[in-house]
C-alpha cells in the first residue's frame, strides 16, 4: 500500500512539473568520496516519465562542498566503525551550538543538466521496454554521479589539509605548507577542477594566501592543528588524534 501511494504521489509531482530533490547516493559518504548510486528513486522517476506522466524530464546534478562540515565528530566515529546516530532534537541542538564557530563557506555548484529524452535517444534506449529501461536507468545514474563529481569544489581547507598530511608527520614551516598547498592547487588547475573562492587560476597571490590562512586558522580554532616556533605561527603540525577529521 505504501509503495502504491508513494508512486501515485510521485507521478502527480511529475505531471504537475514540480521540482523533485533527492540524494542519488542514498546515504552520506564516510570519507567524502561519492558512493555508488542507488536506483530506487531514480527508477521510479524514470518509470513515471516512461509511462507518460511528464512530457519532459531533466536532471540537474548538484555538488555541495564545505570548508568544514558540521558533523566532524560523527564522521570520526563512523570511520572507526561506529553506527550513524539517529537524528533527533539533541542533534539539532548540537548543530545550533556549532554555528558559533568559524566554518568558512559552503559551495553549491550545478553540473551540466541531463535531458532524459535526448540521453535515451542518443544511446538508442526505448524506455517502453522494461529490460531496456533498467539498462537506461543504470547508465543515467552513472552519468548523474559523474556530473556531480565534475561540479564539486575543492576548498582552501582541503588544500591545507592535504599539505599537512602529505609526506611524513612532524612540524611544517609556514612557507613549506603554503608551497605544498600551491602544488596541489596547480595540479587541480591543470585538471580543470573547480576551486574555492580566491583560489582559481586568476586569483592574485595575496588572495590565495589569505584563503589558505583562513583555513589554517579554522583548523587551529578546532584544535586540529598546533602552531609553534619562535614567532607565533612559525611552524604548524597536524594533531595525530585529529588526522581523520583532516
Amino acid at each position: 500500500l505504501y509503495t502504491q501511494i508513494f508512486d501515485t504521489y510521485l507521478n502527480y509531482l511529475l505531471s504537475e512539473n514540480f521540482p523533485i530533490e533527492f540524494f542519488i547516493e542514498g546515504t552520506r559518504s564516510r570519507n567524502g568520496r561519492l558512493l555508488p548510486p542507488q536506483f530506487g528513486m531514480l527508477s521510479r522517476i524514470v518509470g513515471g516519465f516512461a509511462d507518460g506522466n511528464a512530457s519532459k524530464l531533466t536532471f540537474a546534478p548538484v555538488g555541495i562542498d564545505y570548508d568544514r562540515i558540521f558533523e566532524e565528530g560523527a564522521y570520526q566515529r563512523e570511520l572507526k566503525g561506529g553506527k550513524k546516530e539517529k537524528e533527533g532534537p539533541l542533534a539539532l541542538l548540537k548543530v545550533l551550538r556549532s554555528l558559533a564557530g568559524r566554518r568558512g563557506r559552503v559551495y553549491l555548484r550545478f553540473g551540466e543538466f541531463i535531458d532524459v529524452g535526448e540521453f535515451c535517444q542518443a544511446r538508442g534506449f526505448e524506455l517502453g521496454q522494461s529490460a531496456t529501461r533498467r539498462e537506461a536507468t543504470r547508465e543515467l545514474a552513472a552519468e548523474i554521479v559523474a556530473r556531480i563529481q565534475e561540479a564539486r569544489t575543492v576548498t582552501g581547507s582541503a588544500l591545507v589539509a592535504a599539505g599537512l598530511l602529505a609526506g611524513p608527520g612532524g612540524p611544517l614551516h609556514y612557507r613549506q605548507l603554503l608551497d605544498r598547498a600551491e602544488f596541489f592547487r596547480q595540479l587541480l588547475i591543470f585538471r580543470k577542477v573547480h576551486l574555492g573562492v580566491d583560489l582559481g587560476p586568476e586569483a592574485p597571490f595575496h588572495s590565495r594566501q589569505e584563503a589558505l590562512e583562513g583555513a589554517l586558522v579554522r583548523f587551529q580554532d578546532a584544535g586540529y592543528v598546533l602552531a609553534a616556533g619562535e614567532d607565533p605561527g612559525d611552524t604548524f603540525e597536524a594533531v595525530p588524534a585529529h588526522y581523520l577529521q583532516l
